[in-house]
């Protein structure tokens, strides 16, 4: 993965874009990812946890809202106002927490930032449900995004080997343990649901390309 420091689009905006650029034919996982940062942010006035961002860019570079929707996996259900991640594994976590949806003509589902001018956000988790959580929108300022079982899981259902013990807790809230022996309903305030949503975001970028096992390239449709 390359990372760099350019100019986006200037202070308070864009804080970073990442993604995989090269992902390979057969299983679609990444080969070649890019994380920029926007130098008016990333050094700017606002204070940043740059750790923190660089570790929700390497999740989308991972895959996380930039792969969960392709042809290989088909882990996003579009509605009508409304976008769910469906990967067994993270549906499970949320089910646990009271945060999974179901209903309006779309399987039970993990909801994701919704749709905006009818262009479906299945980038991040959502913000209003998830608040706090690594892999939300916006860039929290103060404290540490916990990277959650949820995402963890998530990344279980893209393919990858993990680890629930990895999963950092949400305000001291004890996480389901990995045999979902425990159910717990978190309230708003664990996940830092209602505080204000202002502040950097970033976007996410699409791979481009498919890598053969002979080193061609296939360009992937948008």
């Amino acid at each position: 993965t390359f990372v760099r420091i350019d100019s986006i689009d200037g202070p308070g905006g864009t804080l970073a874009m990442a993604g995989p650029c090269l992902i390979r034919t057969g299983d679609g996982s990444p080969l070649i990812g890019i994380v920029i940062l926007d130098r008016a942010d990333a050094i700017g006035p606002v204070q940043v946890d740059v750790e923190r961002v660089i570790a929700h860019e390497l999740g989308h570079v991972l895959g996380i809202g930039t792969l969960w929707g392709d042809a290989e996996r088909r882990l996003v259900e579009v509605g009508a106002g409304e976008v769910r991640f469906v990967g067994p594994r993270a549906v499970r976590v949320a089910d646990w927490w009271g945060r999974s949806r179901r209903g309006g003509g779309l399987p039970l589902g993990v909801p994701l930032g919704g749709i905006t001018g009818g262009v479906p956000d299945d980038g991040h988790w959502n913000e209003a449900l998830f608040g706090r959580e690594l892999m939300t929108p916006r860039l929290e300022t103060t404290g540490r995004p916990p990277l959650s079982l949820l995402t963890l899981e998530a990344l279980a259902d893209l393919g990858y080997l993990t680890s629930a013990a990895a999963a950092e807790q949400f305000a001291g809230y004890p996480e389901p343990d990995a045999g979902g022996l425990l159910a717990v309903r978190l309230p708003d305030a664990a996940f830092g649901v209602g505080a204000a949503t202002a502040g950097p975001h970033d976007r996410v970028i699409r791979p481009r390309y498919r890598v053969t096992a002979r080193r061609q390239l296939t360009p992937i449709p948008r």
